[in-house]
């Protein structure tokens, strides 16, 4: 996995010229989509704790910041300043960060080619970045329509990353054409930090994509969280050939995640019969309409072992990190955290901190026995103790 994703990672190799001397070689990897989303893990944290944050506040507003309104106008301005943030941070902020990153990610590759053609670079990091805003701005909020039609909330991270990939191909068309026709400097600036954006995030809205990727996010979080998945119909906007696309990609999604509800329907049947065998909480009983799925007993031991497992032989940046990322995709309130990163905390995490604590305990007892050796250990000991229990993090 790359790390740096603000520009194309470099291989270097070597060859000999015709004088026999070595000369350097750099080709431009790209980085992949996974990479990028990665990559937007800080973006990620902090949208989390500010909409926790916010949300403890409308708590201890008993309600007054919430739901129920009075003739106070400081009131109103309260609530309309929390929907708007709120929007914002859940719907707005991840696609356009992840549509940002991957765009200037995947430039480096297209400039070489584009120089490699004897022709101009297809626009500076600044131009590259208002184009990559726009587009990210538009397909999120295309993808915040998601949240109409589906019983969890979809999500705008991959329609942002499909967004931002399209941006450095379709920036050079643009350029070639401005170049062909002798477009004025200014004007070709113009059309690729403004033009290029607008047309990338009015392609995600109009062809349904940044719908379908949205809709798509919302069943993978219901799936994790062992939610019923429920799609309701979406109603387009506006009747005319446009809406088109939007409707039938949501029909697919529709069809889909009817038949996984009727597999979880099916599995809430059999745990009726055979209730012994799952595990019921205040929130799932057979007597009752389900929304949660009920989870088989031993279902955590496996998954626990399965994730620890996964870590050893490089799953966790491969498959379990993506999946704790779109799960925090544009969830909200008590639930914007992810429940497969409280697994990772208690099965990878809290099981290092247990064994640097023991270490810790133990290194007296071990230096007397070795003659004062083991500090190194030790030392070592407590800079991972802390870490693990105040950044949940170096499991190494």
């Amino acid at each position: 996995d790359l790390c740096d994703v603000g520009s194309s990672a470099m291989t270097v190799s070597t060859s000999l010229d015709r004088n026999g001397s070595d000369v350097v070689i750099q080709e431009s990897i790209m980085p992949t989509l996974k990479s990028i989303l990665e990559a937007a893990l800080p973006s990620f944290l902090l949208v989390s704790v500010s909409l926790r944050f916010m949300d403890t506040i409308r708590d201890g507003a008993n309600g007054c910041i919430e739901g129920t309104y009075d003739n106070s106008d400081f009131i109103c301005t309260q609530q309309t300043t929390f929907s708007i943030v709120e929007y914002a941070l859940r719907h707005i902020v991840h696609g356009t960060t992840c549509c940002i990153l991957a765009a200037t990610s995947r430039r480096g590759k297209q400039s070489n080619a584009s120089s490699t053609d004897n022709n101009n670079s297809f626009g500076d990091q600044s131009t590259i970045l208002l184009a990559a805003s726009l587009a990210g701005i538009m397909t999120s909020a295309s993808a915040s329509q998601a949240s109409d039609s589906l019983s969890e909330n979809g999500g705008s991270a991959m329609t942002g990353l499909i967004a931002g990939s399209l941006i450095p191909p379709t920036m050079k068309f643009v350029s070639n054409i401005c170049s062909r026709f002798h477009v004025t400097a200014t004007m070709t600036n113009i059309l690729l930090g403004g033009g290029v954006g607008v047309l990338v995030g009015g392609f995600m809205h109009l062809s349904g994509l940044a719908l379908g990727f949205g809709s798509l996010t919302g069943v993978i979080r219901s799936l994790m969280r062992w939610k019923m998945v429920e799609m309701g119909n979406y109603t387009a906007t506006e009747h005319s050939m446009f809406s088109l696309p939007r409707i039938w990609i949501h029909r697919v999604i529709r069809g889909v995640s009817g038949l996984i509800a009727s597999i979880q329907r099916h599995l809430c049947q059999i745990s009726a019969s055979q209730g012994s065998y799952f595990y019921y909480s205040s929130a799932v009983s057979p007597t009752t309409n389900f929304d949660w799925v009920p989870v088989p007993i031993g279902l955590g031991f496996l998954h626990g072992c399965f994730m620890v497992y996964g870590s050893k032989i490089g799953m966790y940046h491969s498959l379990f990190l993506p999946l704790i990322l779109l799960e925090m995709d544009s969830a909200g309130g008590k639930e914007s955290a992810s429940i497969l990163g409280a697994m990772d905390e208690c099965a990878l995490v809290m099981v290092c901190a247990g064994i640097c604590a023991a270490n810790l305990i133990a290194s007296p007892y071990a230096r007397g026995e070795r003659g004062g050796e083991g500090g190194g250990r030790e030392s070592l000991s407590r800079q991972a103790l802390k870490t693990n229990l105040f950044c949940g993090d170096f499991i190494e």
